[in-house]
């Protein structure tokens, strides 16, 4: 289904060469192209669309992408981490913004569950999104 990221759309130009890696939310698709550009389809509430803001930072000189259920995020060189999709799924990562603004070495998304965690540099773990049981929380 095209809300389920089974067409392509506008990002179909896009992945037609060039296509390095694939990653998927539960509705919708994301795929890292040759000079690091991520290019997004599927449920726009679930990572199909980037925010313009998001979009401009994943243009390019991305490294990887994590998702979990219903967001995405991407490690660019210098160790950034850009967050999109559902926000309590951690597309919205305003809540540690500083701590992945730089230094972040590996980023994971929950495989079921709507969080992600990253580590630094430094060996700190710093997690967001929806805490994955009841009583947990998010960093701050």
């Amino acid at each position: 289904a095209p809300e389920s990221g089974g067409d392509l759309g506008d990002a179909a130009p896009s992945l037609q060469r060039g296509v390095q890696r694939v990653y998927g939310t539960k509705h919708a698709f994301a795929a890292v192209l040759e000079g690091g550009k991520v290019v997004a389809w599927g449920n726009p509430n679930m990572g199909g669309l980037i925010p313009p803001v998001a979009a401009a930072a994943v243009e390019r000189d991305v490294l990887t992408v994590s998702s979990n259920i219903g967001a995405f995020a991407a490690l660019k060189e210098g160790g950034v981490v850009i967050t999109w999709g559902d926000a309590k799924s951690g597309g919205d990562s305003s809540c540690v913004r500083c701590q992945l603004a730089g230094g972040i070495v590996n980023i994971f998304g929950s495989l079921s569950g709507s969080a992600f965690a990253a580590t630094t540099e430094k060996g700190a773990l710093i997690f967001w999104g929806e805490p994955p049981l009841p009583g947990g929380r998010s960093a701050s």
